[in-house]
């Protein structure tokens, strides 16, 4: 404004001056030209929340063209903000995908000494806090690095978001980062009342409540569950209204944003707070045999949502379809706070594809277990180790987004050029895995929850083939 202001001026002198015809053209040049280059930038927020809704896949929000109305505050909010059409979780499952987010590093990186999203904008003065579900983003993993206050509360949003609103309240006037997490539409798919009943209300059968989660162990051939595993297990009717519930548990998290929403409006927060929505993975319905998550690299299970938003600021409605990673949403709440971005952190800020930039290409990497995945689209790669046996997909998702059809064999230059950049390497030069989780030294109480959410009891099927599971 002070360099709009300084040119108007000189001007003005100059004109007095000579009385020159060319001056008010050369002035509205100027304007028009300082213009753009102020609503380009990117006004910083005063504050962000960053909203990890666990679970839910990209395919089922109105925002990214599901048919059923189960996100209509989500979807309002993408009006205001930016939707990324392709997001990618850097892993299949909870607790990998939050490490890798917040240190900004693929999972098999995660073990090391490096900041957290959280430490450094602690470091540079914000007021921190998380509210999350406990379970696999417990403080007793570690997440709780760099937040001043770190709240597990499995019972959900709706016993805690109380507590979340006497934080905001008492904080409105400081800057801060806040982290909110939900289990709510996690296995068991358990909404409440209406919610439970919203989809496919006319369903007589075994799928209800915590029954629910019986039956999908024995889909997924859990341990304790592979005797009882069958095709007949499960009618047409029963998957349907797994698909019911959890959409159900989709629109009644919908409800807390709204009541978010409503807050931040009240206490004038709307304006200046920065909203980041996304979820950790996504959850497989049948698509490829199975159900449930942690097991594949399937679109239906990296694909995310990813929304960003910041009222009467920038990007309102806008949609990119460059494909991103949950690794970039660090580095670009950072950019935004106008906080240095650690060299430790492997994404990139996002701004510059929000003002219309044209990205680099890149490689985008999955990890989970022995398996590891990369996207260049159109193509995508998955690739299992197996001993000193590899296990190799290759999808083209732009004419196959279900991943349906190998062309490996068609496509081999292309297969070996991306395994080329898969994954890291151990000090022994071999492959870099994802290392499961430990379950056994954690307290009851959270053993309790882990098994809850369908944590624990998992072993992982036999099957070798990257395809067969």
């Amino acid at each position: 404004m002070g360099l709009t202001h300084q040119v108007i001026k000189t001007f003005s002198r100059e004109e007095k001056k000579r009385g020159s015809g060319l001056v008010l053209p050369v002035l509205f040049f100027l304007l028009v030209l300082l213009g753009w280059g102020c609503q380009s930038e990117v006004s910083p927020p005063r504050s962000v929340i960053l909203i990890s809704l666990d679970t839910l896949r990209a395919d089922h929000l109105g925002a990214y063209g599901y048919a059923r109305p189960t996100s209509p505050n989500l979807d309002a909010l993408a009006d205001t903000g930016v939707v990324f059409e392709m997001a990618l979780a850097q892993a299949s499952s909870t607790l990998p995908s939050h490490r890798s987010l917040f240190r900004s590093r693929v999972p098999s990186r995660t073990e090391g000494p490096e900041p957290t999203l959280a430490e450094v904008v602690s470091e540079a003065g914000l007021t921190t806090a998380a509210f999350t579900g406990g379970g696999n983003v417990s403080a007793a993993f570690g997440f709780d690095r760099g937040f001043e206050t770190y709240v597990d509360d499995p019972r959900g949003f709706a016993e805690s978001f109380d507590e979340i609103e006497i934080w905001i309240r008492t904080h409105a006037q400081d800057r801060f980062m806040l982290f909110l997490h939900t289990y709510d539409i996690h296995l068991p798919y358990d909404p409440p009342a209406p919610y439970r009943d919203q989809f496919g209300a006319e369903y007589r059968g075994q799928i209800n409540g915590r029954m629910t989660l019986d039956a999908l162990r024995r889909e997924r051939g859990f341990k304790g569950y592979r005797d009882q595993r069958s095709e007949a297990n499960l009618s047409d009717a029963d998957r349907a209204k797994v698909v019911d519930l959890y959409d159900g548990g989709i629109l009644y998290t919908d409800t807390f944003i709204e009541r978010l929403l409503l807050l931040l409006r009240e206490l004038s927060l709307s304006d200046e707070t920065a909203i980041v929505v996304f979820s950790d993975h996504g959850e497989e319905f049948w698509e490829h045999g199975s159900v449930l998550h942690s097991h594949t690299l399937y679109q239906e299970l990296i694909h995310v949502p990813l929304i960003f938003s910041f009222p009467g600021h920038w990007g309102a409605g806008e949609r990119i379809a460059t494909p991103v990673q949950l690794l970039d949403i660090a580095p670009t709440v950072l950019d935004l706070l106008r906080i240095p971005i650690p060299k430790t952190f492997e994404g990139r800020s996002l701004l510059g594809l929000i003002r219309g930039d044209q990205a680099e290409p890149r490689g985008i990497a999955s990890e989970i277990r022995n398996l590891s995945s990369r996207v260049e689209y159109p193509w995508k790669l998955i690739e299992e180790q197996q001993g000193k046996t590899t296990t190799r997909e290759l999808f083209n998702l732009e004419t196959d987004p279900l991943e349906k059809r190998d062309v490996l064999k068609e496509r081999r230059d292309v297969g070996e050029r991306m395994s080329a950049g898969l994954g890291g390497k151990n000090q022994s030069g071999d492959p870099a895995f994802v290392p499961s989780v430990d379950f056994e030294g954690v307290e009851p109480s959270l053993r309790q929850q882990l098994e809850a959410l369908g944590y624990v009891e998992e072993e992982r099927p036999t099957s070798s083939a990257a395809g067969s599971r």
